[in-house]
């Protein structure tokens, strides 16, 4: 009787840790300060599947939309987004601080972003809006040459 509820016991606890490496929310952004803003982020929207990730970022200072595919390695401390080559930049989401960390072939970024739950539902609206805005800007800093 021991014995079976020993495998019981062992189980149900391998059972569990099974589901720890669960991402639970799938649109996540990144920022210095932890706000919902739009620009100067780190977006994130990861696949229902838990393999890939698409991830954006816009500089409002360079007027430039960074837009890459990263692979997803979640874990039980963090959640890893790598392209597979050392020379490409890498975001590590640690879990329970819920802070971003970027790595550049093994040479960590010092700022850390804090990350909350992204509130665009949608990659593509979030891109045009980015290209929306990058347009204005565009236009405007043209006007204001003229002037």
């Amino acid at each position: 009787m021991k014995k079976l509820l020993g495998i019981v016991v062992l189980v149900l606890l391998l059972s569990v840790s099974a589901y720890a490496n669960d991402i639970k929310i799938l649109n996540i952004s990144c920022n210095e300060l932890g706000e919902k803003k739009l620009f100067n982020t780190h977006h994130f929207f990861i696949s229902k599947n838990q393999k890939k990730a698409k991830y954006i970022h816009y500089n409002d200072e360079s007027i430039y939309i960074d837009e890459e595919s990263y692979n997803v390695k979640p874990s039980v401390i963090s959640i890893r987004f790598s392209k597979g080559s050392s020379l490409d930049p890498q975001f590590i989401i640690h879990r329970k601080s819920a802070k971003l960390l970027q790595v550049w072939d093994t040479i960590s970024n010092a700022n850390f972003f804090k990350c909350i739950k992204n509130d665009f539902a949608d990659y593509k609206k979030l891109k045009d809006e980015f290209v929306n805005f990058k347009n204005e800007l565009i236009k405007q800093k043209k006007k204001d040459q003229k002037i």
